[in-house]
């Protein structure tokens, strides 16, 4: 009968584990067993709120962007329509002195004009505070013996 030749062989005890094979016996040599591999758990969210939190920070976040970018894109530059119309407005008023009793200021000689305006359906598209701009300025203009030019 030929018997294995010496060398390390899977133990007949314990399959996962190897002892040495002299040729004649096994000897009490064993190595220890080999490292076991364990495929580690994927990590989880431990809390369920935490996926919503951290989904509400990111659309604030968004919304803090878009907005950002939707203030600083707008212009500082008055309605032209507006400013027009209130500057041809703001040359007659220019004439009418301001009386203590109406409007003490051209800012509000011209904000009365504009309602007037309104009222009478004149007005309804136009910037308000773009109007108001320009209707002083036609004021401040007629005052300054300047010819309006729109």
């Amino acid at each position: 009968m030929n018997a294995p030749t010496p060398g390390w062989y899977p133990d007949p005890q314990d399959p996962l584990r190897t002892r040495y094979w002299t040729g004649s016996g096994w000897t009490d040599h064993a190595p220890p067993n080999p490292p076991q591999w364990v495929v580690p758990a994927q990590p989880r969210i431990r809390d369920p709120k935490l996926k919503w939190w951290l989904l509400l920070i990111a659309a604030v976040f968004a919304v803090s962007i878009g907005t950002a970018i939707a203030v600083t894109s707008e212009t500082d530059e008055p309605d032209p329509q507006s400013y027009r119309s209130g500057k041809l407005a703001g040359a007659p008023i220019a004439d009418v002195p301001l009386q203590l009793g109406s409007a003490s200021s051209v800012e509000e000689a011209c904000t009365a004009a504009l309602q007037s305006f309104k009222r009478r359906g004149m007005a309804s598209d136009y910037v308000d505070e773009d109007w108001i701009s320009g209707c002083i300025a036609g004021v401040h203009d007629r005052h300054n013996g300047g010819n309006y030019a729109p």
